[in-house]
C-alpha cells in the first residue's frame, strides 16, 4: 500500500510505501506522458519535489517486481 500527501501540493510530495523492503523504481510524467524524473528506493519514506515544474496534474507511477501503481499528483499555484 502506498500513501501520498498533501494532493494538491505547492512544492513537495511526501509517500509513505508499506512495502519498502522491496526495491521500487519511482518515475514522474506529465499528463502528455513525459518522463521527468526517475529514481529507485527502498526507503519506506520518500519525498518528491514539484518545485522546478508548472502548475498542473502529473502521473507518478511506483514500481516493484510484484506491482505497479500510479498516482496523479495535482501541483497547485
Amino acid at each position: 500500500e502506498i500513501s501520498t500527501w498533501p494532493n494538491p501540493t505547492k512544492n513537495k510530495l511526501s509517500l509513505k510505501i508499506n512495502d519498502a523492503y522491496q526495491k521500487h523504481i519511482l518515475r514522474l510524467y506529465t499528463i502528455q506522458g513525459k518522463l521527468l524524473h526517475i529514481r529507485t528506493t527502498k526507503s519506506e519514506n520518500e519525498t518528491i519535489d514539484l518545485t522546478a515544474y508548472p502548475a498542473g496534474t502529473y502521473i507518478l507511477q511506483i514500481q516493484n517486481e510484484l506491482s505497479n501503481k500510479s498516482i496523479k499528483p495535482v501541483k497547485a499555484e
